[in-house]
């Protein structure tokens, strides 16, 4: 007898399943092992960075957009510090991930540990079926109910729970410095999506709040930064969306969305010329991040780089690029230049009662009310604040509550950045 659509197919009874703790899941990986600190030594180098330095900076001073796009892999590459201290530098203003760069944050944030054996748990039925992982869909249900998205719902769940390690949490840190993160999901990819808690209405309804509040922020893309973070389907996908929207409004609006700056970092090999467009005959083509990211999208004005490499290796030296301009002049330094100031700065800081002293010359330590090279500190739990460089006039600093960024007010004879 044919079927006539009168009869739900039969589903997965998930009450069925059962449930363990993280606790006794054996962990691939440990936050203590892979944290990577802030002054390693930059062992990568690559011609494209100096400029997206600059692009980065010259997009934080003119209020475009700074989007960073990642896969689940950034997250298990230890970048962490390097991640948050561009967040303070006001070089991130936006970041997208798919669905399990979440579940690794959250559960380093938790326990200090993430990643298990798919091959070992798979085989035994208990992949993903964790207890305290499968809590993330109670923080999507709460925050779809206060109209939040994904990343800022998961991102509140875990600055406010019992979570030992938040700190180095990048949720936890774009929500604490209003830094929007939205989470792209595919229903049936992530782990959180087997357990019995899960809700797709309030799944389906994050993302989709999270793809809107990234479209729009895609509207201010104009003189702003892309870079695309070992995601090869969500991130290119879901750019691509965006920008069309995005482009819609600015045409009616008589605007444009065509000079920007777009990367892609990852390990595949794409040859030397990454912007013209492979044929179809190399499967080259059907790699997205070359055609959508590199290509197309900024093929009327824009410019793309291709970064390949490890992104412990890449996402730090990037910072290093972006954190050593010469103030007021827009030029990339070297990083060896960068990593000389830094150390300086590092050793001539000082910090006396609730005041934190900066001197920028380098040939006499700090002193109160000396000139100040600084225009944002920002804390996040950190005993030492970080320091972002920007030519600012300032008498002292003064140390406020963690998780807080402060814009500092320019001297009135301050030269304004031509960049």
């Amino acid at each position: 007898m044919p079927y006539n659509g009168t009869m739900p197919h039969p589903q997965f009874d998930r009450s069925q399943l059962r449930i363990k703790p993280l606790a006794e899941r054996v962990h691939d990986l440990r936050l203590a092992d892979i944290l990577l600190p802030l002054d390693a030594p930059i062992a990568f180098e690559h011609p494209a960075l100096p400029t997206l330095g600059e692009r980065l900076a010259a997009a934080r001073e003119r209020g475009a957009a700074r989007i960073w796009m990642a896969g689940g892999h950034v997250v298990r590459a230890g970048v962490q510090r390097h991640l948050i201290d561009l967040m303070d530098r006001g070089l991130v203003s936006l970041l997208a991930m798919n669905g399990a760069g979440p579940i690794h944050d959250w559960e380093f944030a938790l326990v200090g540990a993430s990643t298990e054996s798919v091959a070992r748990y798979v085989s035994s039925g208990e992949f993903g079926l964790w207890a305290e992982t499968g809590d993330m869909n109670h923080a999507v249900r709460e925050g779809v109910a206060d109209g939040l998205g994904m990343g800022e719902a998961i991102g509140r769940a875990i600055d406010r729970g019992d979570f030992p390690h938040k700190d180095h949490s990048l949720l936890c840190a774009a929500y604490r410095r209003g830094i929007p993160v939205t989470v792209h999901i595919g229903v049936g990819y992530d782990i959180i999506h087997q357990h019995p808690s899960a809700d797709g209405a309030a799944l389906g309804q994050a993302s989709y709040t999270d793809f809107l509040v990234f479209a729009e922020h895609v509207r201010k893309l104009e003189g702003g930064v892309l870079l695309c973070f070992g995601t090869a389907v969500m991130g290119p996908e879901v750019y691509l969306k965006a920008l069309a929207m995005a482009r819609n409004l600015a045409h009616q609006r008589g605007e444009s969305i065509r000079r920007f700056t777009t990367a892609v970092f990852d390990l595949i090999p794409l040859g030397d010329d990454t912007r013209t467009q492979a044929p179809k005959s190399d499967p080259r083509y059907y790699y997205r991040p070359f055609k959508t990211i590199l290509v197309r999208t900024v093929a009327d004005g824009g410019e793309s780089f291709y970064v390949p490499g490890d992104h412990r290796a890449t996402i730090p030296a990037l910072r290093a690029a972006a954190g050593c301009l010469v103030p007021g002049c827009g030029i990339a330094a070297s990083f060896a230049q960068h990593m000389e100031r830094d150390a300086f700065e590092r050793r001539h800081r000082r910090v006396e009662g609730d005041r934190m002293y900066v001197m920028p010359a380098l040939d006499k330590p700090a002193q109160p009310g000396a000139r100040m090279d600084a225009i944002e500190v920002a804390e996040y739990g950190d005993p030492q604040p970080r320091i972002g460089r920007d030519g600012r006039d300032l008498a002292h600093v003064s140390r406020r509550p963690a998780a807080r960024r402060h814009r500092l007010r320019a001297a009135p004879d301050a030269a304004a950045a031509s960049i």
